[in-house]
């Protein structure tokens, strides 16, 4: 039940990698045409190529060097990429950018077909910020009078990195570190032979992604696989949940920003959690308080029984289903709380909005203990309710209390015999 946040940045990742793919496919494509037709590259890049990509992106773009080579294979190599953002700090920084270029398929077009048969970017660092605004800092590239059919038939990045990052505080949102990736892009088809990271105790695998840059708005399919994810180690304030978590997941979505990626996931997945703890829900709190305004307003006497003021799932499997970024639980979880046996299920958007549904069957104890031992039912009273809100601040609701009307009526039938007892003779005597 907690792949609301790590989910919901995965696709974040999905995006900011093509966002960077596509800013570097602009610049190598810029900087091999321009290769090929000047003898002054080296001076052009910084006066021609720069500027145009500049203005196509809205960004200032700069390198420390660059250099191109003819001999063994025509190519380009950067050094100290950097593509600006809108605040100070910047969409994109790369140590080293490589490109090399199968010369023969853009002489045989004319300059509108080129194949780069490599393209490798080591150490680069993105950048999502999220803006004052709530609006996300990515470039947007702006058409280009020139076409040219692009094919890149490996590209690689080592030891990347990428923070998304909150421009009001500012603070780190999410990070993930070591990213390894090998991919193509053919067609318009970006597809990963493998995508690897490392982010807080977790491995993530995003082998098999492929993202549909052709299609409008641009469509993708998320393969991934995260082993490992300490959630207490996530950057918030106050993590909700607790313990690790492991899934898988198998989306198809469309939309490569952030907001709108979210809610239009589909697709299966399988969540597994140990020591699984949600923190910010006091359920059998909530049920206490709910139940005792119940109880004082039949006349019964009701105390909050003390809990830990936190519900703990433990270690779960389950198969889940996600359906326009609503993710239902295939079979409840059911779990052995205190204050008796219960099943949690429903669905939540990966936004992290819920809409649960739960049953609780409160022991003879747990009534016992709330009633201050005035009533005690002969079995387990089932109890029924909605979970919504966030995972954050959830908030128990629609409270279906109806099985423990029995419960009262008995128990106002014995409380009246016993009063009746007291004023009235036992039954064949004479006053």
């Amino acid at each position: 039940m907690a792949t609301v946040a790590p989910t919901a940045r995965l696709l974040r990742i999905l995006a900011i990698f093509v966002g960077t793919i596509l800013v570097l496919l602009l610049l190598v494509a810029l900087l091999l045409v321009l290769f090929v037709r000047s003898e002054l590259f080296e001076e052009q890049v910084r006066e021609r190529v720069l500027p145009e990509v500049s203005e196509r992106l809205g960004r200032e773009v700069t390198v420390e060097s660059v250099r191109g080579q003819v001999l063994p294979r025509p190519g380009v190599h950067l050094r100290g990429l950097r593509v600006a953002g809108q605040t100070a700090t910047p969409f994109l920084v790369a140590e080293d950018v490589e490109a090399r270029i199968s010369i023969w398929p853009l002489l045989a077009s004319r300059g509108r077909r080129m194949v780069l048969s490599r393209l490798h970017v080591e150490s680069p660092t993105v950048h999502l910020v999220r803006l004052p605004s709530g609006a996300w800092d990515i470039p947007r590239t702006t058409p280009s009078a020139r076409k040219i059919e692009t094919a890149l038939e490996n590209i690689t990045v080592s030891k990347g990195r990428f923070r998304v990052l909150d421009a009001r505080g500012p603070r780190t949102l999410f990070e993930v570190e070591d990213l390894d990736a090998a991919a193509s892009f053919v067609n318009s088809v970006l597809a990963f032979r493998s995508l690897e990271a490392e982010a807080y105790g977790a491995s993530l695998d995003g082998g098999g992604t492929q993202v549909y840059a052709g299609s409008e708005p641009i469509a993708w399919d998320l393969d991934a696989a995260v082993e490992g994810l300490d959630l207490e180690a996530l950057p918030l304030a106050r993590s909700p949940l607790g313990g690790t978590l492991a899934f898988t997941l198998n989306l198809a979505g469309r939309d490569v920003v952030p907001a709108r990626m979210g809610r239009t996931a589909t697709g299966k997945g399988l969540v597994e959690s140990q020591d699984l703890v949600w923190r910010s829900l006091d359920l059998q709190g909530a049920l206490a308080r709910e139940l005792g305004s119940l109880l004082r307003r039949a006349g019964l006497p009701a105390q909050e029984p003390a809990g830990a003021g936190e519900t703990r799932l433990g270690d779960l499997r389950r198969s889940v289903t996600v359906e326009q970024g609503w993710v239902r639980l295939e079979e409840p979880v059911e779990i052995d709380a205190p204050m008796g046996r219960t099943r949690l299920g429903g669905r939540w958007r990966l936004g992290m909005e819920l809409d649960l549904s739960g049953q609780t069957d409160l022991t003879p104890d747990f009534v016992s203990t709330l009633t201050r031992n005035e009533v005690r039912p002969d079995s387990a009273v089932p109890i029924r309710y909605r979970i919504r809100g966030t995972f954050a601040r959830p908030r128990l609701e629609d409270v279906d209390a109806s099985a423990f009307l029995p419960v009262l009526m008995e128990e106002g039938a014995d409380r009246l015999r016993r009063e009746l007892e007291k004023i009235l003779p036992p039954f064949g005597t004479t006053p």
